[in-house]
């Protein structure tokens, strides 16, 4: 149990010194069994039997568990004196021994003397907004332990410690959280944050195929080149454009389009010949 490697004594020992808060070398009550500044009355016998009353505790992690898998070495796992809750809740089987209860409730934690076992608290960082329902599988902590943290201490399991804050924390690091009832029917675990997220946008809709214009040939590069302007004329800068081959078209140059017409015999077809501008 992290909170006895805090104190750095036996276990065997807890019990005994637990009884009263801590004193001094002449008998003397420690300033840490004093009422601490935030409120805290201060924890006399073994266990507090009073939950803290605005739900605030500092937290800290102890015991076993199975997702993930961990094991306290300062604690005997299956020892949690609440752990016949885990059979009695439905939570384990009569076949598991108490260290695989322990093992199966998972999300647990202390509170017996104050809450009663068997209690689900559903515990919330407030900094991050994270919360765990937990069942309560043990007493605890000792008066030794709150007294000497000056506030009250809420012993949780390790996956509940490593979801709320995602470190292992001691009372010394003052890790806040806040514990309310909740019923007993509601899920041992992670308590979901809401509504999930809207699905991303759809992908845009592809370009639409190029339109198909009755199957006429697209217009051709009039580049230089014979293509036909918008008048339906081949584009030329001379007139040999409008008369390629060997044998005339009847056709000259004006306006760089061919049009009909002749300037000399070489540009009227076969064997007419060119009679005032036209092939005869």
């Amino acid at each position: 149990m992290k909170l006895l490697r805090l104190l750095g004594i036996p276990t065997l020992l807890l019990a005994a010194s637990c009884s009263s808060a801590p004193t001094s070398g002449f008998g003397e009550q420690s300033s840490a069994s004093n009422a601490a500044v935030g409120g805290f009355p201060g924890c006399s016998g073994l266990f507090n039997k009073n939950p803290s009353p605005t739900g605030a505790y500092y937290a800290t992690d102890f015991g076993c568990s199975s997702n993930p898998y961990f094991t306290d070495p300062g604690d005997t796992c299956g020892s949690a004196s609440c752990i016949q809750s885990g059979y009695d809740e439905g939570v384990c089987t009569s076949g598991m021994s108490k260290a695989e209860c322990q093992r199966t409730v998972n999300w647990y934690s202390v509170g017996g003397s104050s809450y009663g076992c068997g209690a689900r608290l559903q515990v919330t960082n407030p900094s991050n907004g994270k919360s765990v329902v937990v069942m309560v599988l043990d007493d605890g902590p000792s008066c030794t332990v709150e007294n000497d943290a000056n506030f009250w201490v809420l012993d949780v399991s390790y996956p509940t410690i490593m979801y709320l804050f995602g470190s292992e924390e001691g009372w010394g690091d003052h890790a806040r959280v806040n514990a309310v009832v909740v019923p007993s029917t509601t899920p041992l675990g992670p308590v979901g944050s809401g509504s999930p997220p809207p699905p991303p946008p759809p992908p845009p809709p592809p370009p639409p195929p190029p339109q198909d214009d009755g199957g006429s040939p697209p217009p051709a590069d009039d580049a230089g080149s014979s293509a036909p302007d918008a008048g339906g004329g081949v584009a030329c800068s001379t007139d040999g454009d409008c008369n390629p081959g060997t044998d005339g078209s009847g056709q000259i140059c004006v306006n760089n389009v061919c049009v009909a017409g002749c300037n000399a015999n070489w540009e009227c077809p076969g064997s007419t010949t060119c009679v005032s501008g036209q092939c005869q």
